[in-house]
């Protein structure tokens, strides 16, 4: 059964995962409080279905600077990461983004920001 709903984000977007299709829904490039150029944040209907899963989230985990040559983790390999564990459980999910942002980091670099993914299915 499908059903819709809406999404409207300040400078980070939404994930969701369909039969192993990622797919992001942009966000308004606009912070959230008062600010000097008031940008309207733009709403996306979303019409999803019993088996999507979704993923809101923080740019820390995006941001942080890692692995063998100190670079930062990036979008594009935060994206095969949920690809590759959606599948499994929430907890295990937690585990392994867990796991992988320790082996990210090596225990050689301070975490810069918050960290928040917030993995959810209707």
């Amino acid at each position: 059964m499908k059903k819709n709903d809406l999404f409207s984000g300040a400078n980070t977007p939404l994930y969701y995962i369909r039969e192993d299709q990622l797919t992001e829904i942009k966000s308004t490039r606009n912070p959230i409080g008062i600010t000097p150029i008031e940008i309207p944040f733009q709403n996306h209907e979303i019409e999803y279905r019993k088996d999507d899963i979704f993923y809101l989230f923080s740019d820390g985990f995006i941001d942080q600077f890692g692995g063998d040559f100190g670079k930062k983790y990036r979008s594009r390999r935060f994206k095969h990461l949920l690809l590759e564990i959606h599948d499994k459980p929430l907890d295990t999910q937690k585990k392994m983004l867990i796991e992988n942002y320790k082996n990210w980091v090596h225990d050689e670099y301070e975490q810069l920001d918050d960290i928040m993914v917030f993995g959810f299915k209707p």
